[in-house]
């Protein structure tokens, strides 16, 4: 149908009636008087139509007047009129067709049927004033039927369609010949118009009504935000889950569920990719009114309004239950409910997602309780189990959060120690042991001496995966069974027997710190000149009560890396300090690379030398010095602060730096590594290397001693090249206090 506004003017001009398309345009003026309400603006009030006589006029588009004078006219007029206010008050469709119906009984003096279509046949026919048997015409299109023969010489036949689909037909019968024509066919189209509108109107109204009864009933998380995330809707199922009454959520930000669990660029991302206009997808961890937690599948929806304005649909699904049963199977699958470990499964998965993911080195151990068979034979099986939770205990208690532990077999432990820094880190492993079994074990009201066997590999030296690294592990533990109890054995023979050996120093540390062991030797170093005694070199000693001397070969490495190291070097700095004011000549001492980054070192010696009357001098390798050089320069021009303090750069020339690092270490004194000493002599390179050290120190004011003279003619060649000092077994090998005092130092 064409689009042009149709009006109907009663012969006072008040506007009856506008059709869709007029209402579209000046809005609905019914009752108002044409040329009041629309003067001016190219109305058809401005069209002069003959209302004389006349109870209607049709006034079609601006230009065109439809004659009204005839009876069937008026009719369709009124009915046209009426039909808003007939279907406005319609509850369905069939309720539309009833008033319909009555309509035409009323306003209409022939006979008519309205024809309800199913499935292209006529069924259900609504009759209406009329008598006898009447076939219904079946059209798709409005249309004006004439018949010369019959009883109804004139039939209208309209049409209805709901979302597209035939409904429906009107028939309109007449006896009179050509009383309908074809001037009548717009008019019957507004009518057609207007119920097809009302049908449609109604099946949206039924559509969106058992939709939100759908989403108001749903058992799904249903949303609606505006475009700043502030709430405009939310279903029956959100207040249940999140605990809020609908009044505490609505026009609030999506953030009153907010949990904190998420990081930023999760909702960073959840943003860009909803205002891009795409659909988000995830896993929500959020907060319910209460503060507990919980989880939501959700799916987030932007839809667009118009150009400006859009809405965001949340869609979920509340896992919570899920993921803890989830969990729950996991439990099940992979830990152990005894002791809350890992089981078998869930140990080497983890290990192996582990050494997959990160390649670290890792220890593997490999822990059996021994003879437990016994155990639970003598103390029964419910002390078994105790034994069994109290080492898982221990366990948990001994290593790292992030070091992989699990209940392997019955009686059996299995600990992946991860990212081990250092080798020095794997050969504490058995020490760590020991710990967990040092104690006896409580077991109702008994004390239970509890014996252990552990097996050791190591990743990747040992093994590439957990399966070759667990079978090497399990190797060295049968090993340590067949050895008897407290046995641990490593798979890696180098590593066992240096973990003897750390195992050796710490009970030989232990034992000095207790009985007082700790001796300190003094080697001299002399003046190149005229072999004066210059100073002392202070080194460390354990002397046992047999006389049994060890050097510090056999303990410093452990000693360097234990919990002793800074009382150890309060004893050196005391011992030392003592012989520089007795004697009255400066001494050196050695610092370990761990204790020259340790903070506390500053304080340490200021505490002691304030008060001496010569220097005491900090010796540190050159290796640690370049290691981080911006890092210890800043540290030595702090102790260039501490009064009668010096600092010596050991075993310089050793491969780790070069000349040009002279002039970046801030220290008093260099000290040409032992290498460079027996070489002096036979090879010219080494001779050439020790000159240029020398040149170089001295123009910039530091002193260098050759460390290491064993000959007369080592001794010769470095006076005679400009070193400063000279130290080594030619001139005097190291000795202890009184063989100190008695030959170089000179009674006061």
């Amino acid at each position: 149908m064409e689009k042009i506004p149709v009006f109907i003017i009663d012969k006072n001009l008040n506007i009856v009636y506008l059709n869709e398309y007029a209402r579209n345009i000046y809005g609905n003026k019914t009752g108002e008087k044409c040329f009041k309400t629309l003067k001016g603006k190219n109305s058809p009030c401005t069209v002069h139509c003959p209302v004389i006589n006349q109870e209607n006029i049709v006034i079609a588009g601006e230009d065109r007047c439809i004659d009204a004078v005839n009876c069937k006219e008026k009719t369709l007029y009124k009915i046209l009129r009426n039909l808003n206010e007939t279907v406005a008050l319609s509850v369905d469709e069939k309720d539309i067709l009833k008033k319909f119906c009555s309509v035409l009984s009323q306003e209409f003096g022939s006979p008519h049927i309205l024809v309800k279509i199913n499935d292209s046949e006529a069924k259900d026919l609504i009759r209406c004033g009329i008598e006898g048997d009447v076939e219904p015409v079946i059209t798709e299109d409005v249309e004006i039927i004439n018949k010369p023969s019959g009883r109804f010489k004139s039939v209208a036949s309209v049409p209805l369609y709901k979302k597209d689909n035939l409904f429906g037909i009107i028939n309109l019968f007449s006896e009179k010949a050509g009383f309908f024509s074809l001037k009548d066919i717009p008019l019957l189209k507004e009518i057609k118009k207007d119920i097809e509108s009302s049908l449609n109107y109604l099946e949206s109204i039924k559509e969106s009504t058992v939709l939100k009864e759908a989403i108001e009933k749903s058992s799904e998380w249903v949303i609606i935000t505006d475009s700043e995330g502030k709430i405009i809707y939310a279903n029956k199922t959100v207040l249940e889950i999140s605990g809020y009454k609908k009044e505490e959520i609505l026009h609030k930000n999506l953030r009153i569920f907010k949990s904190g669990m998420h990081p930023k660029e999760f909702y960073k991302e959840l943003w860009e990719t909803i205002l891009s206009g795409n659909k988000f997808e995830g896993i929500f961890i959020n907060k319910k009114k209460d503060g507990t937690l919980f989880y939501l599948k959700q799916k987030i929806i932007p839809v667009k309004i118009d150009e400006k304005d859009v809405r965001f649909l949340a869609i979920g699904k509340d896992i919570t239950q899920e993921l803890r049963l989830a969990k729950e199977n996991e439990y099940l699958r992979f830990y152990d409910q005894l002791t809350d470990l890992l089981n078998f499964e869930g140990f080497v998965k983890n290990a192996s997602q582990y050494l997959k993911k990160t390649g670290r080195t890792s220890a593997l151990i490999i822990i059996d309780i021994f003879d437990f068979t016994y155990l639970n034979k003598i103390y029964g099986i419910e002390a078994g189990r105790i034994i069994l939770k109290s080492v898982a205990h221990r366990i948990k208690n001994r290593f790292r959060k992030r070091d992989i532990l699990g209940k392997t077999g019955s009686d059996e432990f299995a600990i992946l120690l991860t990212d081990l820094k250092n080798k020095e880190d794997i050969l504490i492993i058995e020490n760590k042991i020991r710990e967990i079994f040092e104690k006896n074990f409580s077991v109702k009201g008994k004390e239970i001496k509890i014996h252990f066997n552990a097996g050791i590999s190591v990743y990747p030296e040992d093994a590439g995966n957990i399966h070759k690294l667990y079978e090497n592990a399990s190797l060295s533990l049968n090993n340590a069974k067949e050895e008897g109890a407290d046995t641990v054995r490593f798979f890696n023979k180098s590593l066992e027997e240096k973990a003897k050996n750390i195992l050796n120093s710490k009970a030989l540390v232990e034992k000095a710190f207790k009985n007082n062991c700790f001796r300190f030797y003094y080697q001299p170093y002399f003046n190149a000149k005229d072999l004066s005694v210059a100073g002392f070199e202070s080194l460390a000693r354990i002397v046992d009560n047999k006389g049994n001397i060890y050097l510090p070969s056999y303990f410093i490495d452990y000693l360097e890396n234990s919990p002793y190291i800074e009382q150890f070097t309060e004893r050196a700095f005391e011992e030392v300090s003592e012989k520089i004011n007795r004697w009255g000549v400066p001494i050196s001492i050695n610092i370990s690379g761990k204790l020259f980054k340790n903070a506390k070192l500053i304080n340490i010696i200021s505490k002691y030398s304030n008060r001496l009357k010569k220097s005491i001098i900090l010796e540190i390798t050159e290796r640690i010095f370049v290691e981080d050089m911006n890092r210890e320069n800043k540290l030595l021009k702090k102790l260039k602060f501490v009064p009668n303090l010096k600092i010596s750069i050991d075993d310089f020339g050793t491969g780790y730096s070069a000349l040009s690092y002279i002039k970046d270490m801030d220290a008093d004194i260099i000290k040409i590594d032992i290498s460079f000493t027996r070489a002096v002599v036979k090879d010219r390179k080494s001779r050439a290397v020790v000159e240029g050290i020398i040149h170089i120190t001295k123009s910039l004011g530091i002193k260098t001693v050759a460390e290491g003279v064993e000959t007369k003619e080592q001794l010769d060649l470095l006076r005679e090249i400009g070193v400063d000092y000279l130290q080594g077994f030619y001139l005097s090998k190291p000795v202890d206090e009184k063989e100190a005092e008695k030959r170089f130092i000179k009674p006061s």
